[in-house]
């Protein structure tokens, strides 16, 4: 079987070791935008397809390359639904990204306010805050 690789850094196939033209942009995974060199690929896409294509790494099995529903594992299909989803901004889409890649659910938010009231700094500050003569808490500033 015959090697299935894409474009190296330089923007020449691995394959057949022909550079990129300025003209014809490289087919581009839906996944890891990585460049492919289409006519070395053993299933290229149609040209209606090629928008939504997998590479062989992305795919689950390298004959279905040209199926970009067929994306390998569970965290790709997840960053994939949070990609087609258009209720979503930029930011929210790139938070829940975050989320997944954290181990957290894509829905979650890390929890960084909280509004309890065991950090109130009134509370935390007022209870070492007490008058030495009444040993009561002090109502209005002490100015001297």
């Amino acid at each position: 079987m015959a090697a299935v690789l894409p474009f190296d850094d330089a923007g020449i196939c691995m394959v057949c070791g022909v550079a990129v033209q300025s003209e014809v942009d490289p087919l581009r995974c839906s996944t890891c935008a990585t460049p492919w060199h289409s006519p070395c690929l053993s299933n290229p896409p149609a040209l209606s397809e090629a928008a939504t294509w997998s590479c062989p790494d992305c795919s689950r099995d390298p004959a279905a390359a040209r199926a970009a529903p067929a994306a390998g594992g569970e965290l790709v299909a997840a960053i994939r639904e949070i990609e087609v989803n258009t209720t979503l901004s930029d930011e929210e889409k790139a938070r829940r990204r975050q989320n997944l890649l954290a181990g957290r659910s894509a829905a979650s938010a890390p929890d960084d306010v909280d509004d309890s009231a065991e950090d109130d700094v009134l509370n935390i500050l007022g209870k070492s805050f007490s008058c030495a003569v009444c040993i009561n808490l002090l109502d209005r500033p002490v100015t001297v």
